[in-house]
């Protein structure tokens, strides 16, 4: 489990060792339901969340069984990434936004989304928030889910992988505030390069 303050993380490494977002969910307490190994752990990842990243990179991102927000049983799929200014005013700077993928369920885009160029050499302990969103010609575009990855998060798992490439996949998409869980389904797959 990993913890971002008032929400855990719960993970598992696949046969193809990419890090696997198996579930979330929000606490009161930060040390709410951590046993001591956990805490160990914590305090760990803890002293990794100071400073910049400035050689963060991301490659890849692709989505599998997003919900289908046309009436074709599509989506036109796009995806926005966000630097957190201040967790506690939920202030948010939008740093990237994709193109459109058109009439799919599964999109995939290939970039390079750099910490010197795109992601403003992220602070350690800052989230990045990647919201996929539909594209409507009319009309609002439709939120699809999003997920929430600290930048310290990547870097220790880079440093207990001894990888630079660090694939993380998201079971499990958060939905908008205000929404259920049910409003969102599908599964985000981003590699980040430390």
């Amino acid at each position: 489990r990993r913890v971002r303050g008032d929400i855990i993380f719960q993970m598992s490494v696949d046969e193809s060792g990419a890090f696997v977002l198996d579930d979330w969910f929000f606490v009161d307490d930060l040390a709410t339901g951590l046993s001591p190994k956990e805490k160990k752990v914590w305090s760990k990842f803890e002293k990794l969340c100071s400073g910049k990243l400035t050689n963060l990179k991301i490659t890849s991102l692709s989505g599998s069984q997003l919900q289908a927000a046309d009436f074709s049983g599509k989506s036109d799929p796009f995806f926005r990434v966000y630097k957190e200014i201040d967790f506690v005013t939920d202030s948010w700077v939008k740093l990237y936004q994709s193109n459109i993928q058109m009439m799919t369920l599964n999109p995939t885009w290939n970039l390079e989304l750099d910490a010197a160029t795109y992601l403003e050499k992220v602070e350690l302990d800052r989230f990045l928030k990647i919201e996929l969103w539909d594209h409507d010609k009319v009309g609002a575009d439709d939120f699809l889910g999003c997920i929430f990855v600290k930048p310290a998060f990547v870097k220790y798992l880079e440093k207990r992988s001894k990888k630079k490439l660090i694939r993380i996949v998201s079971t499990k998409l958060c939905p908008l505030e205000g929404n259920t869980p049910q409003a969102v389904r599908g599964e985000l797959k981003i590699d980040f390069h430390v």
